[in-house]
C-alpha cells in the first residue's frame, strides 16, 4: 500500500491502528480497505497548485522538446501558449481601456515620443493640470502591493507550425530603429513582426540539440531551442543524424551528464556547453578522474569545444570582485535573451503604473532585499499612490505567469537588480521588452551590443540609496528625457538581444574559432565572444577601480583581439572621468543628446 499512494499514509495507518487488536480476518479485510482508499484518493482528480503545474503534465510532453527534422521552408516551431500569450495580454489591456475610457486621460502616441501636441489633452471637459511628470498620468483606484487576482500561468509545451515573420537570410541589419522610425514602429500591431533582429552568421550551419531528459530549465531550454528554429542558417538535426551536426549543443541545466545522450567524448571536437546554472563554478562530467584521463587523454584536457557561462562574473553583496573564468580555455560570457513569448501584440503608450519592483528579496539576497525596500520607502517618501513593490505573483523559471507581465507593461518605470554574488537573470529581459523605463544595477558581464546607461537604460548603485533617489527624481521630473531612453532601450533590445541573436553570437564565434583552427579564411564578424573575453581582460583592473562596466566596440575581430587597423582606436575604460556624483545637481540634457546621466567614465 506504501508504494501505490504514499500521500495517503495516514489515512492507512489510522485503519490499521483500529484494527491492530482485530483477529487475521478482520485484519486483512483492514488492509484490503486500505489499499481500496488509497487507490480511490490516487484516481481522484486534484486541483495542482499553480506551482505544480507545470511538473503534473503527461511524461509525453518532454517529447514536445526533441529537435525537430530538417528545415527546409520557412517554417518554425514555437509555443502554443507562448503565441497566444501576447495575443492574450493584449485582450486583456484593451477590455480595460474600455472600461476606463470614460474617465480616464492618456497622452496621445506622438506625445509618448517627446513631441508635445500643441493643446493639452482634455478630458470630459477638464484641462490637464500641468503638471504631470510621468509618461501618462491616470488618477485610477491602483492601490500599492494591490491584492493579486488568481494566477494564471502558460503551458510551455505544445508546438504548433509558425511562419516566420522575418526575412529568411543571415547575414541582414535588421529593423531600422533610428529616431525618425520609432513611431512608426511602435504603432506596428505585431511588434515581434516589425522589428527584425539583427544577425550575422554567414555560414549554413547543422546544429543538434541535446535532449531534454528532465523537468528542470525548462525556460532556458525553450530559449535555447526557439533561437535555433528562428535562425535562417540553422538546420536542427535529429538524434539518428547527430554525425552530420556541426556543432552539438549541450544545455546542463536541463540534461544532467548522467542522462543525456551527449556524452560521447568524441563529440568533444564540437561539444558547445551552454551553461545557465547560478553562481561562477564550472560544471565537469560526472565520472570518475581515471575515466576522465581514459575518455579525454588527460586531467587538463577539454571536453568541449566551447564553454558559454551565464554567470560570468564574480561579485560579492552586488559589488564586482573579478572574472573568474579567464584561466579556463574557451568559456566565455553569455547573458538571456527576449524570448517570442514575452514580446506584447501592441506597444502600450497607456500607463497606469508609475514605478514596479517585483524583486524577491531575502536574506541571501540582499542586492534584491535592499532595492525592494528602497523603492517601496522611495514611494512613501513621494507620495506615490500607483506604485507596487511587492511580488506579482509565484512563477519560478519554469512558468510564466500572465498576470506579472501585464503588470510590466502597464508600468512607466520597472527597477530591478542583479543577484547579489552572479550576475544574470530573466527579469531584466523580460523588462526590457515591455518599453518602460529599465533601472538596474550596472551590467559586467561582456555582452555584445552593450546595454548603455543614460541611452538604453538607466544604471544604479545597488549599495547606494541615494544614488536611487535622485535618479528616480531625475527622469520622473523629466519626462521626454526618460521616454527617449525607454524607447531607445525597447526597441535596442528588440533589434539585438532576441533569442535568435543569442545563437547567433553563439555560432558565429563558433564559426569563427572553427576557421582558426582549420586555417581557412577567418569570417569578418563583430562582437564575437574571443573579442568581448580579450577587451574584458584588457579592462577588468580599471572596471574594479572605476566601479563601472568596460568599453565594447563594434569592429570587426579577426580572432581574439579585434582589428583595429583601419578605424579609430578604441578608448577603453579609464578612472580619469570619475562617474556623476549622486549629490551633484541632475541637469536636463540638450535636445537631442544622451545628457550627463550615465555610469562611468
Amino acid at each position: 500500500t506504501t508504494s501505490i499512494c504514499d500521500s495517503c499514509t495516514s489515512i492507512r495507518l489510522n485503519i490499521m491502528l483500529v484494527c491492530k487488536s482485530s483477529v487475521f480476518v478482520w485484519t486483512s479485510v483492514c488492509m484490503a480497505l486500505a489499499v481500496l482508499v488509497c487507490v480511490w484518493q490516487w484516481q481522484s482528480p486534484a486541483s495542482p497548485s499553480p506551482q505544480r503545474r507545470l511538473f503534473d503534465a503527461p511524461l509525453q510532453f518532454l517529447t514536445n522538446f526533441q529537435p525537430q527534422k530538417t528545415i527546409d521552408k520557412p517554417l518554425e516551431f514555437l509555443s502554443t501558449e507562448h503565441i497566444k500569450q501576447s495575443q492574450a495580454v493584449s485582450h486583456s489591456k484593451d477590455t480595460t481601456k474600455a472600461k476606463e475610457s470614460a474617465t480616464s486621460k492618456h497622452y496621445s502616441e506622438v506625445e509618448f515620443l517627446d513631441i508635445k501636441p500643441d493643446k493639452p489633452v482634455v478630458s470630459q471637459g477638464k484641462k490637464s493640470s500641468g503638471t504631470d511628470i510621468h509618461f501618462q498620468h491616470d488618477k485610477s483606484e491602483l492601490k500599492v502591493n494591490k491584492p493579486k487576482p488568481k494566477e494564471e500561468f502558460v503551458n510551455i509545451h505544445k508546438p504548433i507550425d509558425f511562419v516566420n515573420p522575418h526575412p529568411i537570410q543571415s547575414p541582414r541589419e535588421g529593423t531600422d530603429i533610428s529616431p525618425q522610425h520609432q513611431l512608426t514602429l511602435l504603432k506596428c500591431p505585431k511588434q515581434s513582426t516589425c522589428i527584425v533582429p539583427q544577425l550575422q552568421l554567414a555560414k549554413k550551419t547543422k546544429v543538434y540539440l541535446c535532449k531534454h531528459p528532465t523537468r528542470h530549465g525548462v525556460r532556458f531550454y525553450y530559449i535555447a531551442r526557439e533561437g535555433l528554429l528562428m535562425h535562417p542558417n540553422v538546420e536542427l538535426m535529429t538524434e539518428d543524424r547527430i554525425a552530420e551536426a556541426d556543432f552539438i549543443i549541450y544545455p546542463p541545466g536541463s540534461a544532467p551528464w548522467h542522462l543525456t545522450e551527449c556524452t560521447d567524448p568524441s563529440y568533444k571536437s564540437r561539444l558547445i556547453v551552454l551553461d545557465e546554472f547560478d553562481g561562477h563554478q564550472l560544471i565537469a562530467p560526472t565520472i570518475k578522474p581515471e575515466e576522465y584521463v581514459e575518455r579525454y587523454g588527460g586531467r587538463n584536457k577539454k571536453w568541449y569545444f566551447m564553454y558559454f557561462k551565464r554567470s560570468f562574473v564574480r561579485r560579492l553583496d552586488g559589488d564586482f570582485k573579478r572574472y573568474p573564468h579567464f584561466a579556463h580555455p574557451d568559456v566565455y560570457p553569455m547573458t538571456y535573451a527576449i524570448a517570442e513569448a514575452y514580446i506584447p501584440t501592441e506597444f502600450n503608450f497607456q500607463r497606469e503604473i508609475d514605478i514596479l519592483c517585483t524583486l524577491r528579496g531575502t536574506k541571501a539576497m540582499t542586492t534584491r532585499m535592499r532595492t525592494q525596500t528602497w523603492v517601496a520607502e522611495y514611494g512613501v517618501s513621494r507620495n506615490i499612490k500607483q506604485i507596487v513593490t511587492s511580488q506579482v505573483n509565484t512563477a519560478t523559471r519554469t512558468t510564466v505567469s500572465l498576470a506579472y507581465f501585464q503588470q510590466m507593461f502597464n508600468s512607466r518605470i520597472i527597477v530591478t537588480v542583479n543577484p547579489a554574488d552572479w550576475e544574470g537573470d530573466f527579469r531584466l529581459w523580460e523588462s526590457l521588452c515591455t518599453g518602460a523605463l529599465i533601472f538596474v544595477d550596472p551590467l559586467y558581464v561582456p555582452h555584445p551590443f552593450p546595454l548603455v546607461g543614460g541611452e538604453h537604460i538607466v544604471y544604479f548603485d545597488n549599495n547606494n540609496k541615494t544614488d536611487l533617489f535622485s535618479k528616480l527624481d531625475y527622469y520622473r521630473a523629466n519626462a521626454q528625457e526618460a521616454r527617449r531612453i525607454a524607447v531607445n532601450g525597447y526597441l535596442y533590445a528588440m533589434k539585438y538581444h532576441r533569442t535568435v541573436s543569442m545563437i547567433d553570437y553563439i555560432l558565429r564565434s563558433a564559426h569563427l574559432k572553427k576557421a582558426m583552427e582549420e586555417k581557412t579564411e577567418l569570417p569578418r564578424y563583430y562582437y564575437t565572444a574571443q573579442y568581448l573575453n580579450y577587451e574584458a581582460a584588457a579592462q577588468e583592473k580599471a572596471m574594479v577601480a572605476c566601479k563601472s562596466p568596460g568599453n565594447y566596440a563594434p569592429v570587426p575581430s579577426d580572432h581574439h583581439i579585434a582589428n583595429i587597423s583601419y578605424v579609430h582606436p578604441i578608448p577603453r575604460l579609464s578612472c580619469a572621468a570619475h562617474p556623476l556624483g549622486v549629490d551633484k545637481q541632475l541637469s536636463a540634457p540638450a535636445a537631442g543628446k544622451q545628457g550627463n546621466i550615465r555610469f562611468g567614465g
